[in-house]
């Protein structure tokens, strides 16, 4: 089993001002985990379980609401539920470079968005760890990566750590809460 809150915290940049409360982190239990996966058609597997066992109701602030939108504080698990179905809807499909996808058939979840144009995504009806990435600004094509959830958070937390080195967070403990706390149930 993957330690998630010991393998992301030493990705923190020395220096960093990026606040961290590892007496936070907390994890959704095993019957949270099995509704969530009910309620937001997902096969929730793997690496994506165990990190939600383990960080997914709060990060502690290893992961900032920023980029992740499951601890979002505008989104629920309404915009969750229904995120597959608008993807749907507004595309009839997600276009891959093999083909056409559904992304309800393939229960996608809506992993991160990084500098406006970058999304990716778990398609957990693939029974492996890997993100998908979509560039919003190139052709739109879905790509399979080569990169495990565990693999893509410890860059996102080097890099937003190394990023953060010199920013001075000014934040109340009631906003930093709200850029922390898992939005999935």
């Amino acid at each position: 089993m993957i330690d998630f809150v010991k393998e992301l915290s030493a990705c923190r940049v020395e220096g960093t001002k990026l606040p961290f409360y590892p007496e936070k982190v907390q994890g959704y239990a095993e019957k949270e985990v099995e509704l969530i996966a009910k309620n937001l058609n997902l096969d929730i597997h793997g690496q994506f379980r165990e990190f939600l066992l383990q960080m997914g109701r709060c990060s502690g602030g290893l992961i900032w609401s920023d980029e992740f939108y499951m601890y979002k504080n505008l989104w629920n698990p309404n915009k969750f539920r229904h995120a597959q179905q608008s993807e749907k809807e507004d595309l009839g499909y997600i276009l891959t470079s093999k083909g056409k996808l559904d992304p309800v058939d393939m229960k996608m979840f809506y992993l991160s968005r990084e500098y406006e144009t970058y999304f990716y995504y778990l398609l957990t009806a693939e029974n492996d760890d890997f993100i998908w990435s979509l560039h919003d600004a190139d052709d739109c094509v879905l790509e399979k990566t080569n990169i495990t959830l565990l693999e893509y958070l410890k860059d996102y937390v080097f890099e937003k750590n190394k990023r953060n080195r010199f920013v001075d967070f000014g934040l109340t403990e009631e906003q930093i809460n709200r850029s922390i706390t898992g939005r999935l149930l």
